[in-house]
């Protein structure tokens, strides 16, 4: 019987023509093996008792699968947020990005270039020549290993040093220092790492005044001083000296200031007249400031090749 009833099913399922012990049914055959399959089929009925018991088993269901409400199960997932952050939190106000540039100061009794960190930031040094070009790294050693991060980036191939540290504070409130070796240079750069400030260094260019190994031949030979002047430094990164007066330069791309008595200019172009006795290249190259000890009132630029008269207004004014 039971085979038979198998049987039976298969042909329900299939709906086509199918082998029953090597012979084949039609269609027709099949629906009459459907029609006694039915007409066997054994009448399974519950009875008002065991209805009702399935009806109060069914409504224990819920409430032993989810025995919270949807509204506390909202204000656990809110607590759950509120525990989150505050396992984040690091303080009251978030920290601020900076990008800045400073240059090393090797005299005796010199403070140490100081970089601001934060946990969870990626601080990245870069350093450079007098001459603005890239200055390789050597070797570096840090004070505390297992408060910082440091990888210094490749540059070409993995024997060749870049001119770049991306440094990480594991900790926020764990202070330590840093010394760098360039190479060509005996003297090591120390550096100051303070975590957990308000304002984080992004990015700082750290300005060697020595002529780097990779100065361009011209470069190599310019009678650079032992030290940069600090307001060409601001001139550079477009922070007018503090009590300075602006002028404006007509004719070419370049600003200008007056600062206890000098002119001072920041253009990418090349300064040709007047002569200056002070000049400091951006670490992109293409940023110069000059330091003129002369208040003219027009100067000289060159531009790709193409000489450019540019007025200075203004002038008759600051020496008034």
């Amino acid at each position: 019987m039971l085979k038979f009833l198998f049987k039976i099913l298969i042909v329900m399922s299939l709906g086509m023509n199918v082998q029953i012990y090597g012979q084949q049914v039609s269609d027709q055959m099949a629906e009459q093996l459907a029609e006694m399959a039915q007409e066997q089929k054994p009448n399974y009925e519950a009875s008002p008792q065991t209805k009702a018991l399935q009806d109060e088993a069914f409504e224990q269901i819920p409430p032993s699968m989810f025995p919270l409400t949807s509204d506390q199960i909202k204000i656990l997932r809110d607590l759950f947020v509120e525990s989150k952050k505050a396992a984040a939190y690091t303080q009251p106000v978030p920290s601020k990005p900076t990008s800045s540039a400073l240059v090393v100061d090797f005299s005796p009794g010199a403070t140490p270039p100081l970089i601001r960190l934060g946990a969870g930031y990626v601080t990245s040094l870069v350093f450079l020549d007098a001459t603005g070009e890239p200055w390789p790294i050597k070797g570096y050693d840090v004070g505390n290993p297992t408060a910082f991060n440091i990888v210094q980036p490749t540059s070409g191939s993995a024997e060749q040093g870049g001119n770049t540290l991306l440094i990480q504070s594991s900790t926020m409130f764990k202070e330590g220092n840093l010394a760098v070796i360039l190479q060509g240079l005996n003297t090591p750069i120390m550096i100051t790492l303070l975590p957990g400030q308000q304002a984080v260094d992004y990015r700082v260019d750290i300005q060697v005044p020595r002529v780097g190994p990779k100065a361009m031949m011209g470069k190599k030979h310019m009678s650079l001083p032992s030290t940069i002047n600090p307001v060409l430094l601001d001139i550079v990164n477009q922070i007018p000296p503090k009590g300075s007066q602006k002028v404006e330069i007509k004719g070419a791309e370049a600003q200008g200031w007056v600062y206890k008595g000098k002119l001072y200019l920041r253009t990418p172009l090349t300064l040709i007249s007047p002569g200056w006795i002070g000049k400091l290249s951006g670490a992109d190259g293409s940023t110069h400031a000059y330091e003129i000890t002369e208040l003219v009132s027009q100067i000289i630029l060159l531009d790709n090749g193409e000489m450019k008269h540019a007025t200075v207004e203004g002038i008759s004014d600051v020496r008034n």
